[in-house]
């Protein structure tokens, strides 16, 4: 049975950003993490990036945030099995509804309907990357994010996400500076990557 429903903007954003081939490994990419510990024994430097969708839900899920290779084998082990058992953008959209975007704030609809009054699967490509880059830089504790109700509101609190930059500038600067960096560089990685028009494997 296949799906034929476009991949969104949110979607596709989380995957130029944390895992670009999703749709090719079998939960685990070797060839990923392989060439990530080599650039960190040359640089020495920690390398971050390493885990998969399917390992991020995983760890999700198990709330395990040791750093041990113990715990890295476990998730690697039961992300295979995952993969196996479920198709791929179900474990996709799984991990989205659960993952942790900000202080008191888990999937990525919340921040999407507090910030931009709308679901991210709805969401334009600038703000499906701000959206897609709270998964590295979740929202931190000292912004206040403004009440807005989806239903009472005509207009959404921001309309682009500079506006979401310039209003929490003074707040909290280097969460400003980091998440610049990573929406430029999703919207980057757009030019010169495919959009898919997927089949769900």
């Amino acid at each position: 049975l296949f799906d034929h429903e476009n991949i969104t903007e949110t979607e596709w954003s989380v995957l130029l950003l944390e895992d670009r081939r999703f749709l090719i490994h079998a939960g685990v990419d070797f060839r990923r993490a392989c060439l990530r510990i080599l650039r960190q024994l040359l640089t020495f430097r920690r390398i971050g990036g390493i885990s998969t969708i399917e390992q991020q839900l995983v760890r999700t899920v198990l709330d395990d945030r040791r750093r041990t290779i113990s715990r890295k084998i476990r998730e690697s082990i039961v992300a295979n099995a995952v993969s196996y058992r479920k198709r791929k953008f179900a474990i996709l959209r799984s991990y989205l509804s659960i993952a942790y975007t900000g202080y008191r704030l888990t999937g990525v609809d919340a921040p999407a309907i507090i910030l931009f009054g709308t679901p991210a699967a709805q969401l334009q490509q600038g703000q499906a990357d701000f959206i897609a880059s709270l998964l590295v830089y979740p929202m931190p504790k000292k912004i206040v994010l403004p009440v807005y109700n989806i239903w009472a509101s005509k207009s959404p609190p921001f309309k682009s996400i500079e506006d979401v930059f310039n209003l929490f500038e003074k707040t909290d600067s280097r969460w400003v500076e980091r998440m610049r960096r990573r929406t430029s560089y999703a919207a980057r990685l757009r030019t010169y990557t495919i959009k898919p028009l997927y089949k769900i494997y």
